[in-house]
Order: structure tokens, then C-alpha cells, then sequence
């Protein structure tokens, strides 16, 4: 066992439609400055791409004490420099962006998949860690704020090692190979933090308690260290936001992630593969009475990780707040010790740690409590299936205390459960797939309302206190009304909201079929359809209520002043081929204007990615009643990059509806089309609706959108 790690700790929509409200993109405006290792032939002053710096160094110098700038760097292999203690130092007001091929004018050009931009410590060619690489490939030390980004990069070949094991307090020299941060709360984003080591604490990333960083799209795989953090250590809290951990590994303590008196947010994660030879393979938490630790996991995958000690998935110690929502914990092992999934020590009742809609099942551990090991521990579980615990119906006190609603499936297979899970047996692997297999019992299982809120705004909809929008994959968390367990949500097959039959509306007869699915193919990962099941249960968003004359502001802007859509359902005559369709309520004080929206992701890599020329068409069902002839059903496609929008297309369709009775469902006669000016990585469809003439209601089902040439 190594030595103990010595830390100087320092205290420290939406308007609607036609109508629809139009959010202009901020352009940036300051100083570019262009880096490219293959330029040649220029002044090499980093005016332009043909006068494009060859070394990065040479451009971070030129900016800094310059804030405002942006460094744009082409694909190919940058050092830090020839000397160990050489840095990558990021700096407050400088954004630097990799992925570029070089001659892009966009920022929303570039392929960091494509452009591959590596940031290298392995400055003497030995390969692996050596004394003669750099210890630290980036650093932001000495007070960098959150206006620093770094973004678009492979950060390879740190080595931590100065021969301590002192890291904070200005020395980082021995921990974070890949980054270190030391009074630094730069954004991390579209990452690969790979091979990286470190002699002290985190090889992949080392985050000091004078630190908050926030990561995104952040990939931390194959470092290690020897003492604490084979991925991360953190003593300073950090926001990771779609964070993949896996295959990172120590010689003692969170082969994944070591968390330590600090808070520590995590949204839409995998921590898989990861190993320990002590304590805690993926997670290891601790927490003192004078300063807690806290770990909030939502729509993560904590699998596949081994520790030879206690806690194979996670090991919490001490005064540690833990919720857990959406949380699949499976496969892991402690291979010579207790708690295959979870080990709980001196966790007081003051403390909490709570699985809510969640999974545990499947971990395997040499000695007791293979799913979890309270030793002792406080463990509060609701509507989460926990393997071997009886589910509420026969509760085993062992595991922690019943919140109600918990199942079990007897001695079942995993492989009812799962699409095709591994054996604890077989960790550290990052093998696996947890996505829930049809006719699950995690299915539809969990409880909407335990859902946490949107505190990171994943949507972009300025809405923080509404439940978190999506699962692990970025699907809709919640779907016909119900969440499932674990980190994935199910998707219903077909394009027909669950559940079939239905009438028409009354005043026309038998409603038409939904519209034909145009000829076409797919955008991996992108579905060619927004199926009507993805609008319903959402609800509507108030704007300012600042409407001029006639509901209109000067520069043409719809304010959101009464309604929001509600989903109607079995028994009633409102419907259109299903059982349910989404019923708009308005009134035609203050203009009674209302929408909802949704979105589809493209994941932003090239093979993924939006093309220009894309073009796309939604078609949608409506009636109305008891509204004017001047109301209004339209729709609107957005085209954006990351949060830019990019590209609007708005279509709006006069509606009118006798009071006391309902129009036939009608499809809207000039379907919605949008065709793509240039590359996107999302799609944001609106639906909304402006109602006049006393209290009206509207309705919209079989709502589609396809790609008619992919």
C-alpha cells in the first residue's frame, strides 16, 4: 500500500408559433487567434490561418493579460514545451477551441471527431510515464475564473511526479497529469482525458478545494494514480454534465473518483471499468462533521467496476450526503471484501443516502452484501429495485429503510432486466448494456414525482425548477407519463401514442389516419420522426405579459400570456387515432397565447451531425372549438448548434371553431418544411397556438417530424 496522500487544503416557448418569440445567437466578437501545427509560409502570428501560429504556447503567451480572445486550433499534435514543469496554462477571458482542419470561419464548423487536436505531455518519446514528460499537460492555477474554456481536445501523456505526494496550495506537480486545477474554475468540454498519470492524486484530472470546475462531454479513460483518483480527484466541488469515467485505475483508494469533503453534481454519466486495489473501484466519498461531502448522481451508470477492497461500485464514508436519482448500479465487485455495489461506513442518520427511481442489482462481493454493506450506514431507498431486498411487499431490514414502492424479481435473470448485462464476475469491464429490455419490471416502475429538478437547464429552456428532462442517452425521461428505473428510459415502439382506439372529434366523423411517413432514412441517432407521445405531459412556459396592441410588441415578439397544454385521455370525444392528444386551453384575455416544444439531438460529431440541405417536414393533427376565425395553429423548426440557434423556419395555419362544438380533425393542409442553410447538431420543434374569442380550446395529435432526404 502506498503512502497516504498529504493535501494542503486551504478554506476558502417559448412564444408561440407563427408567433413565436425569436432568440437571436450571440455572435462573438472579440480577437481570434488561429494555431496550426502544418502551417507554413506565413508570418506565424496567429492573424489569420494562413498566418496561423505553429506552436499553441506561442498563442496563449500572445493573449495573455488580453481577455476577450478566443485561440481556434487546427487538427495535429501540440506540446507544452521541452521541460517537465512545462504547462498548457489556461487563462481568465480565453476561450481556446480544438478540432479544427484549418480555414473554417465558424466556430460551428469545426470536428474535434474529425480534426483530431491532441494537447501531448510525452515530450521525451519514451512512451508511457517517464521523468521526462511534462507533470501536468494543462493547468489554471492562481485564480482563473469560469471564463476560461477549453474545449475540443485529447489531453495525453502527463506524469505527475516530482517525487512527493503534496498536491494543492500552488504544487500540483504530483497530481493531475492530464489537468490540474489550483484556485482554477475553467469549463472543460468535449474532452478525452486519456493515459495520463499521477504520483499523488487524480492522473486523470486533479481539482483542489479552491477549484470548481465544470466538465461537459468530458471522456476520462486509461490514467492512473497511485494513491487516490485513478480518473479524478476531487477536493473542490465540480459540476460534470455527460461525463464517461472508464478503465482509470489506482493502487489504493476510487479507481474512477475520489471525492473528498467537496460536492460533487453528476448529470448524465457512466463510471465504468474502473479499479481500485483498496477501497472504492468507482466511487470513493468521503466526508468529515466539519466539512461534509456530497455526491448527487442523476441518470448515471456506475458498472463493471472492481475494488479488491470494499465498496466494488462505491465506497461513502463519513458525513456524506448522497441522492441518487435514476441511478443503475450494476456489475461491480469487490473481489477480496463487502459490498459489491455499495459499502456505507460511519454514515450518520444526519447524512443521507438515497436511491429514488434506481437500480441495484447484479454486484457480487467475496464476503457479505453483495448489493450493499452498511457498516454501519444510513440507506434510505424509494421506487427503486434492489436485488435480494424483498421489494416493499417483504422488506429486509438489512439493506436500509423502505420508502415504499421498492421491488424485487425473485432470483430472476438479469437478462429480463437488461439488454444484455455482464457478470459482476467479470469486473473491471466497461462492457455491457443496461438499457432496459422490453417487458422489464423497472419499466414505467419509478415515481415522476421524485424526479430531481433541472438545475444545470439541460433543455435550454431558462427553466431550472422543472424536473430533469432527459435520461442517460438524452431521450425524454419521462415518457406516457411514467419513468422507468435506472439511468435509461424505454422508448414505446411505433408512432401511435400507447394504448390505440379512439374517436374522433364530434361535428365531422371518423378522423383521417395520422400522416404518411414521407420516403427516407434515418441521421443515426437522430430519429426521422417526433412521435405525439414526446409533446404530451409537457407543460406550458409563461413569458412576460407585455403585449402591445394586439398581443404584438414592436419588433413583431408574442408574449406567452394565458395556457398551458394538458393531456387529455380516454373517456372523451377529443381525440384523434389514440387514446390520448394534447388539449391547449387559452382564453382570449391577454391575447391567450401558449406553446410547448420539443427537441432531438444529433450528439454533435460529424458522422452524427446535421447536414446543410437536410430538409424536414412536421405535419400535426389539430381541432379547435368555440375560438375566432383569427386564431391561430402553427409550428416552428429550429436548426441550432449546441445552444446557437442557427436557422428558423415558422408556419402558422388560421383555425376557427364553432362554440359548442368541435371541427373534425383536420391535418394541417401545408405541412411545415425546413431546410438546412448549414450543419446542426439539434432540433427544436415548437408547437403553440393563439386562441381569441372568449374562453376557446384547441387540441393537436399524430404529431410528426420526418426527414424527406436523408
Amino acid at each position: 500500500m502506498k503512502q497516504g496522500i498529504r493535501l494542503i487544503v486551504l478554506s476558502p416557448l417559448i412564444a408561440l408559433i407563427a408567433v413565436l418569440t425569436m432568440v437571436v445567437p450571440e455572435v462573438y466578437a472579440g480577437p481570434i487567434v488561429y494555431v496550426n501545427a502544418s502551417a507554413t509560409g506565413g508570418m506565424d502570428d496567429g492573424s489569420s490561418w494562413a498566418d496561423a501560429y505553429v506552436d499553441l504556447q506561442s498563442a496563449i503567451s500572445a493573449v495573455s493579460g488580453v481577455g476577450g480572445s478566443q485561440i481556434w486550433v487546427a487538427a495535429g499534435t501540440y506540446e507544452p514545451g521541452t521541460s517537465p514543469s512545462d504547462t498548457f496554462h489556461l487563462l481568465s477571458g480565453v476561450e481556446i477551441y480544438g478540432g479544427f482542419a484549418g480555414g473554417e470561419s465558424q466556430l460551428s464548423d469545426r470536428d474535434p471527431e474529425i480534426n483530431v487536436t491532441i494537447l501531448n505531455g510525452d515530450i521525451d518519446g519514451v512512451g508511457g510515464p517517464s521523468l521526462g514528460d511534462v507533470r501536468n499537460v494543462v493547468t489554471a492555477t492562481g485564480n482563473v475564473d469560469s471564463s476560461a474554456v477549453l474545449d475540443g481536445f485529447t489531453i495525453t501523456g502527463g506524469n505527475a511526479d516530482s517525487g512527493s505526494s503534496v498536491c494543492g496550495s500552488g504544487d500540483v506537480e504530483n497530481c493531475g497529469g492530464g489537468i490540474a486545477l489550483d484556485w482554477g474554475d475553467p469549463i472543460l468540454s468535449n474532452l478525452i482525458i486519456d493515459n495520463n498519470y499521477a504520483n499523488a492524486a487524480g492522473g486523470g484530472i486533479f481539482v483542489s478545494s479552491l477549484s470548481q470546475p465544470t466538465l461537459v462531454s468530458v471522456t476520462i479513460k486509461n490514467n492512473f494514480a497511485e494513491i487516490a483518483g485513478g480518473g479524478l480527484a476531487l477536493f473542490g466541488d465540480t459540476v460534470l454534465i455527460d461525463v464517461t469515467v472508464t478503465n482509470n485505475s489506482t493502487d489504493t483508494d476510487g479507481g474512477g473518483i475520489y471525492v473528498v469533503e467537496s460536492a460533487a453534481e453528476f448529470i448524465k454519466g457512466t463510471v465504468s471499468g474502473n479499479s481500485a486495489i483498496g477501497r472504492g473501484g468507482g466511487f470513493y466519498v468521503e466526508g468529515s462533521l466539519s466539512n461534509n461531502a456530497t455526491l448527487k448522481l442523476t441518470n448515471v451508470l456506475v458498472s463493471g467496476n472492481q475494488a479488491n477492497g470494499n465498496g466494488g461500485g462505491l465506497f461513502l464514508r463519513g458525513s456524506v450526503f448522497a441522492p441518487m436519482e435514476n441511478v443503475t448500479v450494476v456489475g461491480n465487485r469487490s473481489l477480496n471484501d463487502a459490498g459489491g455495489g455499495l459499502y456505507l461506513t460511519e454514515i450518520e442518520a444526519s447524512a443521507q443516502v438515497n436511491m429514488d427511481n434506481s437500480i441495484l442489482a447484479g454486484n457480487v462481493a467475496s464476503a457479505s452484501g453483495p448489493q450493499i454493506e452498511r457498516a454501519p450506514g444510513f440507506a434510505f431507498f424509494e421506487s427503486s429495485f434492489v436485488e435480494g431486498s424483498g421489494g416493499s411487499a417483504s422488506w429486509d431490514n438489512t439493506f436500509g429503510i423502505d420508502g415504499g414502492n421498492n421491488i424485487d424479481i425473485g432470483g430472476a435473470a438479469l437478462t429480463t432486466v437488461f439488454e444484455s448485462p455482464e457478470s459482476g464476475a467479470s469486473a473491471p469491464t466497461s462492457a455491457g448494456n443496461y438499457r432496459l429490455v422490453s417487458g422489464s419490471p423497472a419499466i414505467d416502475a419509478g415515481n415522476t414525482a421524485l424526479l430531481p429538478a433541472d438545475s444545470q437547464d439541460l433543455d435550454d429552456d431558462d427553466n431550472l425548477s422543472e424536473s430533469i428532462p432527459f435520461d442517460r442517452d438524452g431521450d425524454a425521461r419521462v415518457q406516457n407519463g411514467a419513468v422507468d428505473m435506472g439511468a435509461y428510459e424505454s422508448t414505446p415502439a411505433g408512432g401511435t401514442p400507447p394504448g390505440g382506439g379512439g374517436g374522433g372529434g364530434g361535428g365531422g366523423g371518423t378522423p383521417p389516419e395520422g400522416p404518411e411517413t414521407p420516403p427516407g432514412g434515418t441521421i443515426e441517432n437522430l430519429p426521422t420522426e417526433l412521435e405525439n407521445s414526446d409533446f404530451e405531459g409537457l407543460t406550458g412556459t409563461i413569458l412576460p405579459e407585455d403585449p402591445g396592441e394586439n398581443g404584438e410588441t414592436e419588433d413583431g415578439v408574442w408574449y406567452v400570456a394565458f395556457g398551458s397544454p394538458q393531456v387529455y385521455s380516454d373517456p372523451s370525444n377529443l381525440i384523434d387515432n389514440g387514446d390520448s392528444a394534447i388539449l391547449l386551453i387559452g382564453s382570449d384575455e391577454n391575447n391567450g397565447l401558449a406553446g410547448i416544444f420539443q427537441d432531438k439531438t444529433v450528439n454533435g460529431s460529424n458522422d452524427l451531425r446535421g447536414d446543410t440541405g437536410d430538409t424536414w417536414e412536421l405535419d400535426f393533427y389539430y381541432a379547435f372549438q368555440g375560438v375566432q376565425s383569427d386564431s391561430l395553429m402553427g409550428a416552428q423548426i429550429q436548426f441550432r448548434n449546441g445552444k446557437d440557434i442557427v436557422q428558423t423556419v415558422t408556419c402558422a395555419t388560421p383555425v376557427s371553431g364553432t362554440s359548442g362544438e368541435w371541427l373534425q380533425w383536420s391535418a394541417n393542409n401545408d405541412p411545415c418544411t425546413a431546410t438546412a442553410e448549414q450543419s446542426y447538431t439539434s432540433l427544436r420543434v415548437f408547437m403553440g397556438w393563439r386562441i381569441r374569442g372568449g374562453t376557446g380550446f384547441g387540441g393537436i395529435d399524430n404529431v410528426g417530424l420526418t426527414q424527406t432526404n436523408p
